[in-house]
């Protein structure tokens, strides 16, 4: 069951890094499809930001902005917030520094399924790397074919990693039988599914206030428990992580420990999700 452009919302978690959006923004009017919708779910409210997205023009896709209070870590409200507004029925979730390879949207379209939830990987571009894209030095159209020239300077770049996530298969040439392996599990920035399917389990759980486990752990074990099963995208909806500094989370015990408790009840509808219990 391939979905129609059309009926595809891509949401865009984002907190305030204007210079990469542009790039990710640039990278989806690039796909070899289009006339689907993007929201870009802001985890705050940056002037900056604002004012980038409603001057930023293109006629490949309509275009929304959604922000939120910035009351510290709260993608997971940001996130329920676009699923909230999507016009699509079915929704492929990317972070704001990820810019996806020109097959990415289609390949999302392309292999959805009722009841399956698609899961991506992402090639982790060093610095030098980054900064050549967000500065315009390299062309974001000649990415996939330049990713083989700067092989050496990605494989040794301790910066950069995962460079076999960037080698893409035809679905429909002869190495397409080495596309979709399986995945660990999905991540935030690269998975998608019906919007009903999450309307099923109450959408991101909010109780979750700390970064990891909350936006792809969780929502993946109640996806799961609520009936989809998860299948592979990767090698076929590629995606290019821009470097940047990376935070110590000391929270992350704090989300593991939630997250245990939370199946131990087996609870696949959250209650502080989309829509609120009482006791929230």
């Amino acid at each position: 069951m391939a979905v129609e452009p059309g009926n595809i919302s891509v949401i865009i978690s984002v907190y305030k890094n204007v210079a990469a959006l542009k790039v990710v923004l640039d990278g989806l009017a690039l796909q070899s499809v289009s006339g689907f919708e993007v929201l870009v779910s802001e985890d705050g409210e940056d002037d900056a930001m604002r004012d980038f997205v409603s001057t930023y023009k293109t006629d490949r896709f309509s275009l929304r902005h959604l922000h939120q209070p910035d009351q510290g870590w709260r993608k997971n409200q940001a996130l329920n917030n676009a699923i909230r507004n999507a016009q699509g029925s079915y929704l492929v979730f990317i972070d704001g520094d990820c810019v996806p390879h020109p097959e990415f949207v289609r390949a999302h379209a392309r292999f959805a399924e009722p009841n399956v939830m698609l899961s991506g990987n992402r090639v982790m571009l060093g610095a030098k790397m980054a900064r050549r894209l967000q500065s315009g030095n390299i062309k974001l159209e000649t990415l996939p074919s330049l990713l083989w020239r700067y092989l050496c300077t990605i494989i040794f770049d301790k910066e950069g990693s995962r460079f076999e996530e960037s080698l893409y298969f035809d679905p429909d040439g002869p190495l397409s039988r080495f596309a979709g392996k399986k995945s660990h599990g999905i991540l935030g920035c690269n998975f998608s599914c019906a919007r009903q399917d999450l309307l099923d389990i109450n959408g991101f759980d909010e109780d979750y206030v700390w970064p990891r486990v909350g936006e792809d752990n969780d929502v993946q074990w109640r996806l799961e428990g609520n009936g989809l099963v998860m299948k592979s995208v990767r090698n076929l909806a590629i995606q290019y992580h821009l470097h940047h500094g990376r935070p110590h989370y000391t929270s992350v015990n704090e989300s593991r420990l939630l997250f245990n408790e939370k199946k131990k009840l087996a609870h696949y509808y959250c209650s502080n999700g989309i829509n609120k219990s009482k006791e929230h």
